[in-house]
């Protein structure tokens, strides 16, 4: 009986395990690519909605060379009192889930919402953009 009832415990630790690594699984780690967890760089304007902001991207090619504009404005539910400055960083990734540049920006908070623009020169492989951000309030 307590055989029985040692391997059940084992059986519901691995089992346990498993849905632990199975929800892992769901996000960006480096060691599997979600294309949904990123925004794929191409000509166009898009919005990405976060918990604490909105993130909206226009984007334009030209010479080869896209030009991202980005707009962050802060969700007033989260978010209740406007930030100091916003520490940007924003990975460049390509479809191997591959970091292949950083661009890291100190943006002060004057008026919402923030803005910022970089470059990025067009590339035979797709391109992906993942922006995270700090806030700081003094």
């Amino acid at each position: 009986m307590r055989a029985i009832s040692v391997t059940l415990s084992m059986a519901a630790v691995i089992w346990t395990g498993s849905l632990v690594l199975a929800q892992n699984d769901k996000g960006w780690i480096g060691t599997t690519f979600h294309p949904d967890r990123c925004l794929r760089i191409q000509a166009g304007e898009f919005e990405v909605q976060r918990k604490l902001c909105r993130i909206k991207y226009d984007i334009k090619l030209q010479n080869k060379i896209f030009t991202i504009d980005g707009r962050l404005d802060f969700n007033k539910k989260f978010v209740p009192t406007q930030p100091k400055r916003v520490e940007l960083e924003l990975l460049f990734i390509d479809d191997r889930f591959v970091c292949r540049r950083q661009i890291n920006l100190d943006k002060p908070v004057i008026n919402l919402p923030v803005t910022f623009s970089v470059e990025a020169p067009t590339t035979t492989t797709p391109q992906y953009i993942r922006t995270y951000y700090t806030l700081y309030y003094q």
